[in-house]
């Protein structure tokens, strides 16, 4: 190319750039901002992205999208539904449950969502709307909690901040490549994990049942109020990251599922008693070893609960609830039947709890001037 033409098309560039509200040659950033807009343009984010970006505010956005929808076609819910074989107001309401927002009438779906919509069609005449909905529900809290931390691990490991425009687009490039890689991983991890939910949810049924015996567990850190006071915003985040690590190793090690974490609680469940009292007591004592945090307290209880959206609601999800509240630091209580299941602990009497009728046997698993270490009876 000619200089002169050169030349000419970077006028041309520059133009476009205002006419998009992107630029302001007047700015005192108005060199880095160009700069950043260039490099974005020459590695393939269009004008239209990074206005769509700038529009949301956050002028990167454009890139990120690029990078995951490429030059795709953008289409209206009417013409997604369509082509998906849905009539507009239920993929409206499917959407809804996904977590996703309503688009209107703009044309805000990516086409790549009409075979996301004719499998979910599919499923919706197999199995009926409120079924895939409980799916779809489970589904989008899952992307929603993914997307949200790809993004926070993007923002906490960039290392230019907001110093110069321009390397925090050559930054973000990489960030977005990563991020794209990310679905892939939750693919294999998801087909992963599904052998070890049907030994959860089907190994020990002989039919359906609306009912399932599990032992439900809570680890509740102690005084969490006066942790965030001592540490602030960042030591805070440090701490529940390494709560939210520890409470995942403690379930994977043990064979428990770590069903979600709470603020600061977690909470476990498996058929297999001891594989929850393990997991519960390896958690506490790790919270105890734990630099920043204060300490934490573990609770238990087994009987009905129903697997539902990924999550666990019933008596025995209550009632460990409420038993891990009557707990002091270092303490793993639990119920008799739980007690009875692991090998025994110390009844410490009889307790009435909210939301029972009856009085119920607490069993203090583990004191905390126990040794370190020591394993759940068993």
């Amino acid at each position: 190319m000619e200089p002169s033409e050169q030349a000419e098309g970077e006028q041309r560039d520059v133009q476009a750039f205002e006419e998009a509200g992107l630029y302001d040659p007047t700015s005192p950033t108005a060199a880095d901002r160009l700069a950043a807009l260039r490099y974005m343009v020459d590695h393939g984010t269009s004008i239209a992205y990074l206005k769509i970006g700038n529009d949301r505010g956050r002028l990167f956005a454009g890139q990120t999208m690029s990078v995951l929808w490429g030059d795709t076609e953008w289409l209206t819910l009417g013409e997604v539904a369509e082509r998906a074989g849905l009539d507009a107001d239920t993929l409206r309401r499917l959407r809804n449950a996904s977590g996703l927002p309503d688009p209107g009438d703009d044309r805000a779906c990516p086409a790549v969502e009409i075979e996301l919509w004719q499998a979910v069609a599919a499923g919706v005449s197999l199995v009926g709307e409120p079924s895939i909905s409980s799916l779809l529900r489970s589904l989008g809290a899952a992307a929603i909690t993914s997307a949200e931390a790809a993004v926070a691990v993007a923002r906490d490991g960039n290392p230019l901040s907001w110093r110069s425009e321009l390397g925090y687009a050559e930054w973000a490039l990489e960030g977005a490549r990563l991020i794209e890689q990310i679905p892939r991983g939750l693919d294999v991890l998801f087909r992963l994990h599904v052998p070890f939910a049907g030994d959860r949810i089907l190994r020990y049924a002989d039919a359906p049942e609306e009912f399932m015996a599990f032992t439900v567990g809570f680890v509740d850190l102690v005084d969490s109020t006066s942790v965030i006071e001592r540490l602030g915003s960042q030591g805070l985040v440090r701490a529940m990251t390494d709560f939210a690590r520890l409470a995942t190793t403690a379930a994977a090690s043990s064979g428990a599922r770590l069903v979600k974490l709470i603020g600061d609680e977690a909470m476990f469940a498996h058929r297999d008693p001891v594989c929850v009292a393990t997991t519960v007591a390896e958690l506490v004592a790790a919270v105890e070893d734990h630099p920043l945090l204060r300490g934490a307290r573990g609770g238990m209880a087994t009987g009905a609960v129903v697997p539902a959206h990924g999550d666990y609601f019933g008596p025995a999800v209550n009632l460990a609830a409420r038993i891990t509240s009557e707990g002091g630091f270092g303490e793993v209580l639990s119920d008799a039947a739980t007690a009875a299941a692991i090998g025994g602990g110390e009844e410490i009497g009889a307790r009435s709890l909210r939301g029972f009728a009856d009085a119920r046997t607490i069993v203090r698993i583990r004191r905390p001037e126990d040794d370190r270490g020591q394993p759940v009876p068993g």
